[in-house]
């Protein structure tokens, strides 16, 4: 660990001392048009986003930590997936098989993290993996974005950014076969479709068959997105996108493998099989997603905009799934598990809008203001949920024959998790403002104020539902931000900032011991930023102090299991470094190191005052370096390698059954070559083919990371 760290901070020297040391112009201006495979480069760093203030601004300039990856790094690496790219994101970890991620100690999934376009509402479940096919960048906000974004914990949220039409012709094919049988590929086509090209369209079509190496599992995909964007004038645009998702697997939540103990109580890390499974065939996973989105923007003038985005998104699921539920029996050879069977049935809807005024009250203080609304509702149409107990499974010789009978037999008891069938409704209704200050030519100010209202209500369907009343949440909050940021020079800034997060309680009726107070974060953060290179090498610091309170956990007291209490909740600090983008002609680079201790603030039935919360890492870090070859026969080659490495981690998914997991590394490699218009990489992942675990939920539920695989990738531009 020591060795990278110096790596990366010698790495750091050498961009400052290049950058100090350059006076040849010519040779600024020749990193200026590096090409790549034909090409002027996607840089591997951006230095513009929204995702902090919901205009176009500088990171530099931003009081808050961003980091922007376009899709040229994903495709370099052979990605297929969200959780794949993660390896690159600074201070985050990706704990589980799910599209779930720890940011500065606090896990996310689900609606409130994960953004499309700047917008809530996300196509994919949580037990989905996210799908490169239609995607141009990805945004990272780490910390509290309540203010813009509305309910959410302090970890911080992703935006997807999708491919968008072009005025020019541009066609490609793309197609990817590997270990396991993977079978994937996608057709990109964007032009315009008037002479005037007023009228631009754009289609990606994407799918994947494979197997995997967990035993019975498979992938099935579909993605299908057309856009069409209409320009008005140069002051008024209008662009509309649909995106219509299949997948079906074998296991909808991979619930990973299981762990024993050594004779000293040690746990047996070197002998776990990485491809043993608690589900068997009779398991099922099926999703049919679709959404469409509107976003109409116009200028009244070069001071006065106006922006309104519209998103609507519908999934459905249905879907069995077994699996170990608590720890192996005496004798270590036999799981005992559950079962569930849920037919899941979501809509959400998700408008904004808003003004943006840039004006002067001074000559040396200008204003970039926004003043918006936002309605959000979330509807679960059905929520059939049935959890049984299931024949305990025999680790020597696994029978999986009953999977599929034991659900709808009626004499056998309910599981640990019940049975629910409700419909939930969630309103959330907005209004924020924000001003963007800028005093001279070295100081900015970010002023934003959230005020949100929030209703939620939860009916039972029929006597299946295990609450079997109404519950009924209400909670509002104003939800402010600060931040400022001073400007050493040009290319190097300073900032400081104040922000909270707002997430109200689902689980709040008077039978769980509710009415509660909302889930509230608060973050101080400082940090710096360098741009060098002419912005073509970023480099950030940020430290950061959160508390996050009111969490529930189920009350000590209570037999039933069903009563909730309020604790004090948890502290989380950390320091996060890195440094992304081309440090030559010749190499690029993306490296990070994030160091996170997060702790409970109280005792509680999850764990005492200073104890560390679950699948939380100590730390994680990334470098990736990337040679391109500009001259001689091997022109337009690029060889890439990195390592990603994630400190131990507490995993499970209850105090009593979790597992200290040992920390980890892995190294993964690239080589890419581009002849005309065509396009061919091999990726090799895990090279050493390194047994890991980067999460868990006990220690029947252990999650082992990705074993050793090669990747071909054969692509054409046109």
């Amino acid at each position: 660990m020591k060795n990278i760290l110096f790596a990366l901070l010698i790495l750091g020297q050498v961009a400052f001392a290049q950058h100090k040391t350059t006076k040849d112009n010519a040779k600024t201006e020749e990193l200026d048009n590096i090409t790549i495979y034909g090409k002027k480069e996607k840089r591997y760093n951006d230095t513009i986003s929204s995702i902090a203030t919901r205009t176009a601004t500088k990171l530099i300039d931003i009081p808050q930590s961003i980091q922007v990856i376009s899709k040229g790094i994903w495709q370099d690496q052979g990605s297929l997936n969200l959780n794949e790219v993660a390896k690159n994101m600074v201070g985050v970890a990706n704990t589980t098989p799910y599209s779930s991620f720890s940011m500065r100690g606090f896990n996310n999934y689900g609606d409130s993290y994960l953004l499309t376009n700047g917008m809530r509402g996300t196509l994919y479940h949580y037990s989905q993996k996210v799908l490169l096919y239609n995607l141009d960048q990805i945004e990272i906000m780490r910390g509290p974005a309540s203010v813009m974004y509305s309910v959410g914990n302090p970890g911080g949220v992703i935006s997807l950014t999708t491919k968008q039409p072009l005025d020019k012709a541009r066609y490609e094919v793309n197609f990817t076969t590997g270990s396991w049988n993977l079978f994937t590929g996608f057709a990109d086509a964007t032009g315009p479709l008037t002479k005037d090209k007023k009228l631009k369209y754009r289609l990606v079509v994407g799918g994947e068959n494979s197997d995997s190496y967990r035993n019975f599992q498979y992938m099935k995909n579909l993605l299908i997105t057309p856009t069409l964007q209409y320009d008005f004038s140069d002051k008024t645009s209008l662009n509309l996108d649909y995106t219509y998702l299949t997948m079906n697997s074998r296991f909808q939540y991979d619930r990973g493998t299981y762990i024993k103990k050594k004779d000293d109580g040690s746990y047996d890390f070197d002998n776990v099989d990485p491809n043993f499974t608690t589900q068997g065939n009779p398991s099922f996973g099926k999703d049919k997603n679709s959404s469409a989105s509107l976003t109409f923007k116009h200028k009244f003038s070069d001071k006065l905009s106006f922006t309104l985005m519209s998103r609507y998104v519908k999934r459905n699921l249905d879907m069995l799934d077994v699996y170990g539920f608590g720890p192996l029996n005496a004798t270590q050879d036999s799981i005992p598990r559950e079962g569930t069977t849920w037919k899941y049935n979501t809509q959400w809807i998700a408008n904004t809008a808003f003004l943006k005024y840039n004006f002067k009250t001074s000559k040396f203080i200008s204003h970039e203001l926004i003043v918006g609304a936002d309605i959000i509702q979330d509807r679960v149409l059905k929520n059939l949920y049935i959890s049984k107990v299931y024949p305990s499974l025999s680790i020597d010789n696994p029978d999986y024959s009953q999977d599929a009978i034991v659900i709808n037999d009626p004499n056998v008891p309910l599981g640990d998790e019940g049975m629910d069938n409700n419909t939930k409704v969630t309103n959330n209704y907005a209004g924020f403002i924000q001003d963007q200050i800028s005093i001279g030519e070295k100081w900015k100010l970010n002023l934003a104020m959230r005020y949100n209202e929030y209703r939620y209500k939860q009916k039972p369907v029929d006597e299946l539902d295990a609450t079997g009343v109404e519950i009924t949440s209400d909670a509002n909050a104003w939800i402010p931000r600060v931040g400022v940021v001073y400007e050493l020079k040009k290319n190097i800034s300073l900032y400081a900032s104040y922000t909270e997060s707002f997430e109200p309680q689902t689980n709040n009726n008077v039978g769980a011991g509710g009415p509660f107070p909302p889930k509230k974060g608060k973050q101080y953060e400082i940090g710096y930023k360098g741009d060098f290179f002419s912005n073509r090498l970023s480099t950030t610091l940020a430290l950061y102090d959160i508390d996050y309170v009111n969490l529930l956990v189920a009350d000590p007291s209570d037999p039933n299991k069903k009563r909730r209490m309020a604790i004090p909740g948890l502290n989380s600090k950390g320091i996060e470094v890195s440094v992304q983008g081309i440090i030559s002609q010749n190499w690029s680079v993306m490296g990070s190191y994030s160091y996170n201790e997060v702790k409970y603030l109280g005792k509680t039935s999850i764990g005492n005052v200073g104890d560390r919360p679950l699948n939380a890492p100590k730390y994680v870090g990334n470098v990736w370096l990337e040679y391109n070859f500009t001259e001689t026969i091997l022109k337009n080659l690029k060889l890439g390698a990195g390592i990603r490495f994630q400190g131990n981690t507490l995993g499970g998914s209850y105090r009593a059954d979790s597992i200290l997991l040992p920390a980890f590394s892995y190294i993964d490699m690239s080589a890419n070559y581009r002849y005309k218009n065509y396009i061919v990489g091999v990726t090799a992942n895990n090279i050493t083919d390194k047994l890991y675990f980067p999460g868990a939920y006990g220690t029947t539920s252990l999650f082992a990371g990705t074993p050793q695989n090669i990747r071909l990738n054969l692509g054409f531009v046109f």
